[in-house]
């Protein structure tokens, strides 16, 4: 008997070991582990007016525009951890080299904050993709919408790119 009293203890006991292992294991499995990246394309972000009895111009570097659009690529962090200098490559290729041209560009933090990305060098653009680098200071983790850090282009064309978002191999190094 006294036997079999201690076998039930040992299965209860294995049981809720088994119970405590399982929610940990899916806890993890189910934990978010990269972040996320929502892109807004606006072809027409800024148009020059049409008024006939008046002439305006709308002119960048010199050269009239008629159309200027705007896309915005936002790096969002619903992960479990905040993230400290984390190396972020972008890459933006057009559809077709003349569809998409970058003309300004400018990239901000979370709230606002330029301080909070630096610059790891200027943009390339290999004759078929435009290549941006950049390090965040900090990527703290959200529960809302609000992004960690936005890459912000003015261009000209109307054909939404192709966006890549590579973050370091370091991604995975949270503090």
């Amino acid at each position: 008997m006294r036997d079999i009293g201690k076998n039930i203890v040992i299965a209860a006991i294995s049981v809720a070991l088994t119970l405590i292992g399982n929610y940990f294991y899916d806890s993890s499995k189910n934990a978010i582990k990269k972040l996320d990246v929502h892109t807004n394309f606006d072809p027409r972000y800024i148009s020059k007016p049409n008024f006939p009895d008046s002439k305006i111009e709308f002119k960048v570097d010199d050269v009239e525009k008629s159309t200027l659009g705007r896309l915005d690529i936002s790096i969002l962090n619903y992960t479990e951890s905040n993230f400290k200098d984390l190396p972020i490559k972008i890459k933006i290729t057009p559809k077709k080299t003349n569809d998409f041209k970058v003309i300004a560009y400018s990239v901000v933090g979370e709230k606002e904050h330029p301080d909070l990305v630096s610059k790891d060098k200027d943009m390339e653009f290999d004759g078929t993709s435009y290549f941006f680098s950049y390090t965040a200071t900090t990527l703290n983790r959200e529960e809302k919408t609000d992004y960690g850090m936005q890459l912000r282009v003015l261009f000209e064309g109307n054909t939404e790119p192709t966006i890549d978002v590579i973050p370091s191999r370091r991604f995975y190094q949270s503090v």
